[in-house]
């Protein structure tokens, strides 16, 4: 959800559009088709570099041997 967050929403997506409003309507639904498509691509592409940056990183096995500690610790915490 990059296009979601406020500050991308706020400062690059917020009032992009408002010149498609002035276009016929043929125009104004292809740009604004056209616009989604774009937003998308960049998106996906923004998410695929951060999945590898993830997979580089083993966030995964990380993010698995924290889950393991947490879960350790809260099964000590129930047993007493």
């Amino acid at each position: 959800m990059i296009h979601g967050n406020p500050f991308i929403w706020d400062y690059y997506i917020k009032d992009f559009a408002t010149s498609f409003v002035q276009q016929n309507a043929f125009f104004f639904v292809l740009y604004t088709v056209a616009s989604v498509a774009c937003i998308y691509v960049l998106c996906s592409g923004i998410d695929f570099i951060r999945i590898k940056i993830f997979q580089l990183l083993r966030i995964s096995s990380l993010s698995e041997k924290i889950e393991a500690l947490v879960n350790s610790f809260l099964k000590i915490r129930q047993g007493s």
